[in-house]
């Protein structure tokens, strides 16, 4: 599947389903004493950790999704994209995975893509 081909509220949709079930996974002794910072995170906070991971997954997938395509106007689409996915996770209240995909577009890596977003600015 390619993300040009996919529908973004879908794909928003579906990450909200995903990190919905991971959140309501969540115990409250899970928060005490930060137990997903520890060494023993794993035991204390398995819960955190997998949202944790769940956060940089989508971070790297942002970022890889975009540095992968070498054709600019074929990235801009991309970014353009990326962007309409954070846009409608922000309206399902889904803050990690908006978070997530803002992190991923901030990386040094796409920041310095001035054309890239040059041309996505002009799409809007």
């Amino acid at each position: 599947m390619k993300l040009r081909n996919l529908n973004p509220t879908e794909v928003a949709r579906q990450m909200a389903i995903v990190e919905k079930n991971m959140f309501d996974k969540i115990t409250p002794g899970e928060y005490a004493h930060q137990g997903w910072t520890r060494d023993d995170k794993l035991t204390r906070s398995p819960n955190i950790v997998a949202l944790i991971n769940r956060f940089n997954s989508i971070c790297n997938w942002a970022s890889s999704v975009v540095l992968k395509t070498e054709n600019l106007k074929e990235r801009a689409v991309i970014l353009h994209r990326l962007i309409i996915i954070a846009e409608e996770s922000r309206a399902l209240r889904n803050y990690n995975a908006v978070m997530a995909i803002i992190s991923g577009l901030q990386c040094s890596a796409i920041y310095r893509l001035s054309q890239t977003w040059n041309v996505s600015y002009n799409k809007k």
